[in-house]
């Protein structure tokens, strides 16, 4: 096991990652590889620390998979950054905080699209990243 005093470490290195993704994804669109990588790996570190690495292993996979298939529904909402984020997402936050990462950001990704879309600017488009890093968030406080 892992002290606690490591494991607020490395949430906070995890949500300053998720602070720059955010910051990434809304003034360029997109979510870069290297930066999810790095997540990837605080990831893999912080589950072979705490002994979960199997089931953090499978929390990530069984998340990547869902918005990939998400992704392939629907090709101009999901995009691989956002796929690739969900993954690490549930690689950190574990089950079942994973369910509440996605759940608040969907809906609050969904009262946003609405009000964009009944605004002047219903062709705008919204950034999913800042919301799944949003989810996280409430994530690593369930």
């Amino acid at each position: 096991m892992v002290s606690s005093t490591v494991a607020y470490g490395f949430m906070a290195a995890f949500t300053g990652l998720l602070v720059l993704v955010s910051v990434m994804d809304l003034r360029h669109g997109r979510i870069p590889d290297n930066v999810v990588l790095l997540g990837l790996i605080l990831g893999l570190i912080a589950a072979v620390l705490q002994g979960t690495l199997l089931s953090a292993m499978l929390t990530g996979a069984g998340t990547f998979l869902g918005f990939m298939a998400l992704a392939l529904v629907y090709p101009s909402g999901i995009g691989g950054g956002d796929v690739k984020l969900a993954g690490v997402i549930g690689l950190i936050l574990g089950w079942p905080a994973i369910l509440w990462a996605v759940g608040v950001a969907l809906v609050i990704c969904g009262i946003t699209g609405v009000a964009i879309s009944m605004s002047h600017n219903p062709k705008r488009t919204v950034a999913f990243g800042p919301f799944l890093a949003g989810g996280a968030v409430v994530g690593f406080l369930v």
